[in-house]
């Protein structure tokens, strides 16, 4: 997948892979976006964004985790299973106007 457009809550997000910025070949996988849209609310782009790309990767919004919360879990419940859990970063472009979307997920020996 290159390019897509997907609706959330009636509104448009164009998404574009951008593999130059991703690792899906190492053990760490790390898969990087961007996306467009006319959505400036930043709390419900993250949302949206999240359950666009979570289902494309086949996952539900609730298995990936924002990157704060599974940094919180990790230090006030460390166990192997937090750790492992998949977990999002998300940020906003300005040069290139985009929301920046990177699924992590860390590597399970």
């Amino acid at each position: 997948m290159e390019k897509r457009t997907e609706f959330y809550d009636g509104i448009l997000y164009k998404i574009e892979y951008k593999p130059e910025l991703s690792n899906p070949h190492y053990y760490t996988r790390k898969y990087v976006y961007y996306v467009k849209t006319e959505d400036k609310t930043y709390i419900h782009s993250k949302k949206a964004i999240n359950t666009i790309i979570a289902n494309l990767h086949g996952y539900k919004e609730n298995d990936v985790w924002f990157v704060g919360y599974w940094k919180f879990k990790n230090k006030t419940q460390p166990s192997i299973s937090n750790s492992l859990h998949k977990y999002f970063e998300f940020d906003y472009n300005e040069q290139e106007d985009v929301y920046v979307y990177t699924l992590v997920e860390p590597y399970d020996d």
